[in-house]
This record gives structure tokens, C-alpha cells and sequence, in this order.
């Protein structure tokens, strides 16, 4: 039997969505439940009801794709987290400044434990600080382990241009701590940029213990339902990576609910270069969709006050949502916000029979949403202040477009997400937003869509740049294609290309991201 079928799951804050999809890219069956505190609850729930509606056979299934806020959550609610030691290969002794400089004092007392340094790292033009040594990493490694480590990063200088140092320490940790010891180099999460690319690694590190838990659990629900596809994760350029993969680099799930969101909304409103505005039940993300890709961002990002340097897409991210908390005092409007009731805004929200005023109770209240099985008379605000609290996130909504949309005034702005209806129905007749069908599961058709990537991660001289170019083209779009990418339209989406300019022959550390749909020949 051909497996024509694709199931998308986003796991939110506050709903877990899933959709099934056809070889067409169309929505067959969606279904909407509540994010549970055990993530893999939930997404049964969703799979089993997906596949009750549809009667689709489990084996026409061709693969199962997530995208999930677990990874980013996991730092903003400091719970759950390795605790990480640092290796630096850094012969010249940088302790002046040591790890986790400007983090919040909360997620660095509960996440760092301490740190070595070892001789080796590298000068700018590629001469060795001082001579590596294998046995000092591992007496580092001995060391932080008895600090409470379970987690090692290992960060060198100027170790993206030349990794084999990190590498070679990375091998040294293991044969003292074991083959399983959660290790991250942040030669492969980071860029140049010391203390971002410190960061990124600590943070990989501390992430792997949520990521393996919640992760393992999901692959448990595809056998209990008799799914033999593969169960992939969406990372934060719209691309796929496996369970392992993502499991060792959990940073880059980081943001993939946003890209996923982005991606499903331009599809599902036709076009390829738009604002789109998700309003969900915990926030509101803006991005801007260029060429049917979200833009990237040109600037370090912060993740929980911790400044990283990997590539992330370009979002503004507001407290705004379905259950975000209102306060008034008596018809004058106190605050939206930033706190939110999420997966439990059934039961705390007034509509529903709850004591919490939140951004639900004010739409119901006026209208702009119709919920079964809800009494209006619970809600406490009466109709003007209902209408001020609309007013004063729509204004939030439309600041944050204008700051995302520059001068790009002609893009087409698409609303998504199960909140989109509360900016639609109250916003002025001038303003033209879109909002397509299944506005409402946005995220998880962007999961459904999510391409298969190869990326080719190499240093190389630029002497012949044209053609060592190409070369790792091919490469990039080969090993994409051997991954399950369609070959005809699998396309070179990213070169990034870090020059070492003391180095001879034009050295450079190139990096190429070739993504295409998936071959469901």
C-alpha cells in the first residue's frame, strides 16, 4: 500500500493540534486537545482521534512530524534541567570572564556547576595557543563530575573553523565518564562569537534531559497505536530531523512552533511573502514569510535572558493569548498579561465556570468568539471594559506589525492561530487582514509540510570558490536526497560561509543546507 498520508502535530503551550494531510498537501483531518502535563498523553489523544475520523489506515501513513515549544518552555520554566559543567580548551586562561556571564542568576544557580580549562584553542591565523592535552580534559572531566555534573560542554577557541580539539576532548570524556555521558560541542550549535557560542552549548547540554524523556515517550506512542513510519522533529528552519538528532542538539527545536506557524499560514492563505500573526492561548508570535521561508535573523537572539548565536527565525513574540490573565479595577483597565492560564484556561477562565478573568471571558463577552457549552452570565466584566481590553491588544498586535512589516507596508497580513478570531472580529474595516480556513491549526499543517534537509558542514579553501561552492552543493543536495527529499525540487535554501582571514589558501568554514519535500514515490 502507498503511503500517501502525513500527520502534523504542534505541541503548544496551551493545545496540541494535529492535522493528516494528503500526497496534495491538503487537509484531510484535524483534531484539537488540550496539552497535557506528560506530553505523550496529548499527542495519543490527537493520533488516535486523527485516525478514528479519517479511516485512514495506519499503514498509508507515510510519517509522523512534531513541533514543540518542550525545549523552549524547558528554559523559560527553569524545571527539569541537566546540570552542566564547561571544559574551555583555552591555553591562554581566559578567567577573567567565566561561564554564563550575564545569565539570570535563577537558571545559572540551578544549571552550571562549574568550570576547567585546558591547554589548547587556537590563534586567530590558525597557530595553536599552547599544545593540546588529551589527559588534562580528563582529569576536567573527573573534576566536574564530582561537582555534580551530568552534563559536560566543551567549548575552544576558534573551535568552528577548527573543531578536531573539541572533538578530541569530547572522546577523552567518554573514556572517563562513559560512551552515554551527555556531551555538547559548541562548535556544532554556535558560531564564532566566544560567550554566545559558550551559551548555546551550556543550554544544549542542560536541555537533554527534558528533550530524552518527552522524546523517548513520543516514539512509545507510535508503537502502542501499530505506527510503523518514522516519527521526525521540526527544527526551527522548517526542516526535519530524527529523534537522535534531536535529542543531541536540542537547541535547535528552539523556535520551530513559530517557523512551523508561519510556514502552514502562507500555504494555507497562498502566499509566499506575508506577516503572519499567530495568536495562541499563551502568546502571540509576528514573522514575516519571504519566498515561502520565514526571515532569519541578522542579530543575536535571547532565549530566557541568555544571549545565543545560532540562526533563529525572525520573531516578536507578545504575552498575548487566549488565556492570558485580565485585571481591571472596576470598569478601568489594569493590565493583559504577561501571565497566562494555558492548558488550563477550561477550567480557570469565567466562561467555562472559573474564578480567572483572562482574554477568553473579554472576546466571549463581546462576541467576538462563540464557545459551546460556556455561560456568559460567569463573566464578570461588563460590555464597554470587554471592549476596552479587545482595544488595547489589538493596538499591542498592530505595534508589533509595524516593527516586523519596516518598510515592506505592501506584504499581505495573514492571522492565524486559535486566538485569530478575537483580532479579526474587532479590528477596523481598513485594516485587511486574511485569515484563512483551518486558520486554527496553522502550526501543525506547517509541521505536516515541514522538508527533509541534508547540510554539508565543512572547512575549505576558497582559492576556487566557484567550484568548491558547487561541489558542496551537490553534496548538500545529495545527502538531502538520500534522507527521502524529492530530487527535482530539493533546492539549496542556506550558504553560510565563515572566512578565517589569517589563515593561507582562503580557508573557510562553509555551511550548506540543501530541503525538499518528501519523496512519496
Amino acid at each position: 500500500m502507498d503511503k500517501n498520508y502525513v500527520i502534523g502535530i504542534d505541541i503548544g503551550g496551551t493545545h496540541t493540534d494535529a492535522v493528516l494531510i494528503n500526497s496534495q498537501q491538503k487537509i484531510v483531518c484535524k483534531y484539537k486537545t488540550k496539552t497535557t502535563v506528560q506530553l505523550e498523553d496529548g499527542v495519543y489523544a490527537a493520533l488516535h482521534q486523527i485516525l478514528i475520523e479519517s479511516n485512514v489506515s495506519n499503514h498509508a501513513i507515510q510519517g509522523i512530524f512534531i513541533g514543540t515549544t518542550h525545549s523552549t518552555n524547558a528554559i523559560l520554566e527553569n524545571q527539569n534541567l541537566y546540570k552542566v559543567g564547561v571544559i574551555r580548551i583555552a591555553g591562554h586562561r581566559p578567567d577573567s570572564l567565566k561561564p554564563c556571564y550575564g545569565w539570570p542568576n535563577e537558571i545559572k544557580d540551578s544549571v552550571f556547576t562549574g568550570y576547567e580549562t585546558v591547554d589548547g584553542g587556537f590563534e586567530c591565523d590558525g597557530r595553536q595557543i599552547t599544545p593540546f592535552n588529551r589527559n588534562q580534559c580528563k582529569i576536567a572531566a573527573e573534576k566536574l563530575a564530582g561537582r555534580g555534573a551530568e552534563s559536560i560542554a566543551i567549548v575552544g577557541v576558534f573551535s568552528p573553523i577548527m573543531g578536531q580539539q573539541e572533538q578530541e576532548c569530547a572522546d577523552a570524556v567518554r573514556e572517563t565518564l562513559g560512551s552515554s555521558f551527555p556531551i555538547s560541542q559548541s562548535s556544532m550549535i554556535g558560531g564564532i562569537g566566544f560567550i554566545e557560542r559558550e551559551n548555546a552549548a551550556i543550554l544544549n547540554c542542560a536541555l537533554k534531559r527534558p528533550i530524552v524523556k518527552g522524546f523517548q515517550n513520543l516514539e512509545r506512542v507510535k508503537e502502542q497505536l501499530n505506527l510503523s513510519c518514522p516519527l521526525m522533529i521540526t527544527q526551527n528552519d522548517g526542516s526535519l530531523i530524527d529523534l537522535d538528532q534531536a535529542i543531541d542538539h536540542p537547541l535547535l527545536t528552539i523556535s520551530s512552533g513559530p517557523t512551523n506557524s508561519f510556514i502552514g499560514a502562507s500555504k494555507l492563505a497562498n502566499v509566499k511573502n506575508a506577516i503572519i500573526i499567530d495568536i495562541g492561548g499563551t502568546s502571540s508570535d509576528i514573522g514575516m514569510i519571504l519566498n515561502g521561508y520565514p526571515k532569519r535573523s541578522m542579530h543575536n537572539i535571547k532565549i530566557g535572558g541568555i544571549t545565543l548565536n545560532f540562526r533563529m527565525p525572525d520573531v516578536l513574540a507578545l504575552a498575548i493569548g487566549g488565556g492570558s490573565y485580565v485585571q481591571v479595577n472596576g470598569s478601568e483597565l489594569i493590565s493583559v498579561g504577561p501571565k497566562s492560564c494555558g492548558k488550563e484556561l477550561t477550567h480557570e477562565a469565567q466562561v467555562f465556570g472559573g474564578k480567572s478573568l483572562t482574554l477568553t471571558d473579554a472576546a466571549c463577552k463581546i462576541g467576538c468568539l462563540n464557545i459551546p457549552n460556556t455561560d456568559l452570565s460567569n463573566i464578570s466584566l461588563n460590555s464597554q471594559t470587554a471592549h476596552q481590553v479587545l482595544q488595547h491588544v489589538l493596538e499591542k498586535i498592530c505595534y508589533g506589525v509595524e516593527r516586523m512589516q519596516g518598510n515592506r507596508t505592501d506584504l499581505p497580513i495573514v492571522l492565524v492561530g486559535g486566538g485569530a478570531p478575537i483580532a479579526l472580529s474587532c479590528s477596523p474595516k481598513e485594516i485587511q487582514w486574511i485569515s484563512p480556513a483551518d486558520a486554527d491549526v496553522a502550526n501543525a499543517f506547517g509541521a505536516a509540510l515541514a522538508e527533509i534537509s541534508g547540510t554539508i558542514d565543512n572547512v575549505a579553501s576558497l582559492a576556487n570558490r566557484e567550484s568548491t561552492l558547487d561541489k558542496l552543493k551537490e553534496e548538500a543536495h545529495a545527502l538531502a536526497v538520500k534522507q527521502g527529499a524529492m530530487s527535482s525540487k530539493t533546492e539549496i535554501v542556506d550558504v553560510q560561509i565563515i572566512p578565517y582571514h589569517y589563515m593561507p589558501n582562503s580557508l573557510a568554514r562553509i555551511i550548506v543546507k540543501a530541503s525538499g519535500p518528501r519523496n512519496t514515490a
